[in-house]
């Protein structure tokens, strides 16, 4: 890992791409948490509805966590972030779309975040800096 760059080296898109990916990473987790409260409103109680709600919680801080670190790989040049962050993002992406039928403001903000971010790192630009090594 000694070939990681410092952030401040990437192209302004590929470090735009970054920011939007920690934004993305941050409203998907307060959606997680909207969504558990929603559903304690709701009146989600038992051991099976707190197994699930714990399971969203925890899921929330997981997924957010991991692209942050992905997102950290993607502006320091490691190339394999970048086809990683595709794969999260089209499954964001996937599981968004209905997001836009019901009206669900978190969820279009995070589809919208998350495109944003994927087309940005596959710029020329960022597609130069990540192919250049030392």
């Amino acid at each position: 890992m000694s070939d990681l760059r410092p952030i401040s080296a990437a192209p302004s898109i590929l470090r735009a791409s970054f920011w939007l990916w920690i934004v993305s990473a941050a409203v998907s987790f307060l959606a997680g948490i909207v969504g558990v409260v929603a559903s304690v409103q709701a009146g989600a109680s038992g051991s099976a509805a707190t197994a699930v709600l714990s399971g969203t919680v925890v899921g929330a801080i997981v997924g957010a966590g991991l692209r942050v670190v992905i997102a950290v790989f993607l502006a320091k040049g490691v190339s394999w972030a970048r086809i990683i962050l595709t794969i999260l993002g089209a499954l964001t992406i996937l599981t968004s779309l209905p997001s836009l039928f019901v009206g669900d403001l978190l969820g279009i903000l995070l589809l919208a975040l998350t495109l944003a971010a994927g087309i940005m790192m596959w710029s020329p630009a960022a597609s130069a800096y990540l192919r250049r090594r030392y």
